[in-house]
């Protein structure tokens, strides 16, 4: 009798254990996405992590990269970007020392051969609209823009091309054969300087050789 009463009870105890663990990873994945109001714009990087953006980079050379974004949603977002980010080879993740800034290899380090990591501004995507605080025109701040709001069509990908920096002298240089995972600055490098650096880049109006010398100072201690 115990034992047809478990069998009767197994079917039901599985469909409560199922919706159990369903409901735990439906909370998981409204966790993940970024909390907003309608028509806000939402963090780039919070998008991605939330599964509503895609997002890919590819350098030409060690000056000029190609980045897409892909709307995963049916619905149109506005993105806001940070003043700067990185992009790190996906080759570059796998093998190498830890130690490095949230778990990626120390800039310099070895890896695996791998070409330097790449620094880009966030002011250099299509139709970006930098309103102020207030919604209103936002200019130049301490001689560069401010981060920028653009949109991207539901289920559409736009593509921009933006200047870069490299931020590992001595190492290879990129090509576009090695494809980069886009990473905030702040993973590789904790200078908060190089963030305004990169968008005085993307502001246009200062030399590349000018600011990628800086970079290789501030990422590298790189002397004149």
């Amino acid at each position: 009798m115990q034992a047809l009463s478990w069998r009767c009870c197994a079917p039901c105890a599985l469909l409560v254990a199922v919706t159990i663990l369903g409901s735990i990873r439906t909370a998981e994945s409204d966790e993940l996405k970024p909390k907003r109001e309608a028509g806000e714009a939402v963090e780039f990087f919070a998008a991605v992590k939330a599964g509503e953006v895609e997002a890919r980079l590819i350098p030409r050379d060690s000056r000029k990269a190609t980045v897409w974004v892909e709307n995963k949603t049916d619905k149109p977002l506005a993105i806001r970007m940070p003043l700067g980010f990185a992009a790190v080879p996906v080759l570059a993740q796998f093998g190498g020392p830890p130690g490095g800034f949230h778990g990626f290899p120390p800039p310099g380090g070895d890896r695996n051969g791998a070409p330097q990591m790449l620094g880009a501004p966030g002011n250099n995507f299509p139709n970006m609209n930098f309103a102020g605080p207030g919604g209103g025109p936002g200019g130049a701040v301490d001689g560069f823009l401010p981060p920028g709001i653009f949109n991207v069509p539901a289920e559409k990908t736009i593509k921009a091309r933006v200047p870069c920096v490299c931020l590992e002298h001595g190492k290879p240089n990129p090509n576009p054969r090695i494809p980069y995972e886009i990473v905030p600055l702040e993973d590789v490098h904790d200078q908060p300087e190089l963030a305004e650096l990169l968008a005085m880049l993307g502001q246009g109006g200062y030399s590349q050789r000018v600011v990628q010398a800086v970079a290789w100072h501030l990422a590298n201690d790189m002397t004149w």
